[in-house]
């Protein structure tokens, strides 16, 4: 309880009963009823109003005429929303051009500024514009300069903003996730991650897209790293251990638990996978128990679980783009994880994963689970539509389909007329034919590589 002073006005139904809005009523008066007041209180403050006679701070009633203060203890609690919007000076300032409402006047011109007008702060490092200049310096000292004040006390993280801490904190650390999807299970601690989810996900909206290729995204964060990494090539997180770098530090820290740390934290309840990353064990889930394949390419009937996959299926099976070149034959891959196995497999001769049920080596895993499949366990998952032919790879069924039915020979000889489904077998023919390389028994190399080709079919 304060002691504050009533003021009321004859003329309308004007009462006030906060007496720190006092300053505020000159505005009030000059604007609706052409007058003004004069008050001087007894802590020396004095607010300047006009045409005010008779006042003591003393007296406990002065009648001025319009004007009737009273001196009395009462709560603090406004008057009624009349009261405030229309006689407290918290008036609304609409915008000529749109139906936008402001409490204050700078908030207006701020918005003035930004929607109708285009004003905007830039940054002289980069494109980043906002309408606030303070935005701008958290943007400088965060992303340029590195400063970040706000440091979480159970990790490295730092922020610009105390906001962004307490998402954090609340997030990582507290595990609220108080944004629940209605069309899902999602959960988030930000309103905003949840917008953008049920856009993605629900609605399929992607606002933000890219200039240079078909990328689109929701958020215009990831187009940003999408333009730095994909198209700048700009990878700023670099892993300590090896050469691998990243444009996000999660994906670093990511790499170092799957990498070099081997950990792997999430595990599938439906088989023995496991897996650094929470998204690639629903994409296991999704593609070996759920044999969900939302991503098809338009050119043939390939299918998978990850865009990620189908564009470097596209880039490499239909475009012919493979970044990744061997130094030490020709050998070209669309997958940086190719190329090393190449290197394992045929230059550096490391085959770590053993066969327990017979000599059998090789220098990846999934090789060594297919080799399971189909020699041991006679697995044949892909089956002919024409015949009753199966195997366990679908590459091989591939094979099967292109020579045996649609005769199909990709590899072609440029000094005559030979034709081979085997890029192998199309060089010993060159080799043996047109450059006279003599191979012991070509004929049984040749039907070496096809009896290889028949046991995967098999």
């Amino acid at each position: 309880m304060k002691e504050k002073f009533n003021f009321s006005y004859k003329s309308c139904d004007l009462k006030i009963r906060n007496g720190v809005i006092i300053p505020k009523i000159e505005a009030v008066l000059s604007e609706e009823h052409n007058e003004s007041i004069v008050h001087e209180h007894g802590d020396g403050k004095t607010w300047h109003k006009a045409q005010y006679s008779e006042y003591s701070v003393k007296e406990e009633k002065v009648d001025t005429g319009d004007f009737t203060f009273e001196n009395e203890i009462f709560d603090e609690s406004l008057n009624s929303s009349h009261d405030k919007n229309a006689h407290l000076g918290i008036k609304y300032h609409n915008c000529s051009q749109c139906d936008y409402q402001a409490v204050k006047k700078s908030n207006l011109r701020l918005h003035i500024n930004n929607v109708h007008f285009g004003i905007k702060h830039k940054c002289s490092h980069c494109d980043y514009q906002t309408t606030a200049k303070g935005n701008l310096t958290q943007h400088i000292n965060g992303v340029h300069l590195g400063i970040k004040k706000h440091k979480c006390t159970e990790c490295d993280y730092q922020a610009t903003k105390k906001e962004h801490l307490t998402r954090h904190v609340n997030s990582v650390h507290l595990g609220l996730k108080d944004h629940t999807c209605n069309q899902c299970e999602y959960r988030t601690s930000v309103r905003k991650t949840l917008q953008l989810h049920m856009d993605a996900v629900h609605h399929g909206i992607k606002h933000y897209k890219c200039d240079d290729c078909d990328f689109q995204s929701t958020a215009k964060g990831n187009l940003k790293q999408h333009i730095k990494t994909v198209h700048l090539g700009i990878k700023k997180h670099k892993c300590t251990e090896c050469d691998y770098q990243a444009s996000k530090k999660e994906h670093i820290t990511r790499h170092m638990n799957s990498i070099h740390l081997n950990k792997k934290d999430h595990k599938c309840n439906q088989c023995e996978y496991r897996s650094s990353v929470k998204t690639t064990l629903q994409l296991h889930i999704d593609a070996v128990h759920l044999r969900l394949k939302h991503y098809k390419c338009n050119q043939c009937d390939y299918q998978t679980t990850a865009k990620g996959n189908l564009t470097q299926h596209v880039n490499s099976v239909h475009l012919g783009i493979k970044n990744h070149k061997c130094s030490e034959c020709d050998y070209q891959a669309a997958k940086k994880a190719h190329l090393t196995r190449h290197m394992n497999s045929v230059h550096l001769s490391i085959k770590e994963h053993k066969c327990n049920h017979c000599d059998y080596e090789t220098s990846t895993k999934s090789s060594l689970q297919q080799h399971i499949d189909a020699v041991h366990l006679r697995i044949k998952n892909y089956k002919c539509s024409y015949c009753d032919h199966a195997t366990t790879l679908k590459k091989t069924l591939n094979v099967h389909m292109n020579v045996v039915h649609l005769g199909i020979k990709n590899h072609k000889c440029n000094q005559c007329d030979y034709q081979t489904f085997k890029k192998c077998t199309l060089t010993t023919h060159i080799n043996s034919v047109h450059f006279g390389i003599k191979i012991t028994n070509v004929v049984n190399v040749i039907i070496g590589h096809l009896k290889r080709s028949i046991s995967n079919v098999i």
